[in-house]
């Protein structure tokens, strides 16, 4: 149950890279709008299987642990929405990149495996 949110996010992701590699129209907003489409549902997808709680991966991480490893880390849960807030505001504040490292590198693969190569000819629209 806990890997509905992020396959679903992966599917429309998938789906907005079928459309960047074989529909790609010349209309700059859709082409954004496939582009924010791809590169946020990776990234939303891809954070919530981070294994912290609240987040979905933590449950994943939960059921394929060993019982009495999975009973250590429920206990460690109770701490995981602090942990989060805290890298959160670290990498906002403080200029970690600590969220970046982690997703940024996924991200582009994921796009590019979804995209082809149409993605990088997307790209320089981010910045308009």
């Amino acid at each position: 149950m806990s890997l509905a949110g992020p396959l679903a996010n992966i599917c429309v992701a998938f789906l907005a890279g079928i459309f960047i590699r074989f529909f790609i129209l010349p209309l700059e907003i859709y082409l954004q709008a496939l582009l924010w489409l791809i590169l946020m549902n990776i990234g939303l997808g891809i954070f919530n299987l981070l294994p912290l709680p609240p987040l979905d991966g933590s449950h994943v991480l939960e059921n394929i642990l060993p019982p009495v490893a999975a009973q250590k880390y429920r206990a460690f849960g109770r701490y995981g929405p602090f942990i989060l807030i805290g890298i959160i505001l670290l990498d906002n504040f403080a200029h970690t990149g600590i969220i970046g490292r982690i997703l940024i590198g996924p991200m582009f693969y994921l796009a590019h495996l979804f995209a082809g190569d149409n993605l990088f000819h997307l790209l320089p629209l981010l910045r308009q």
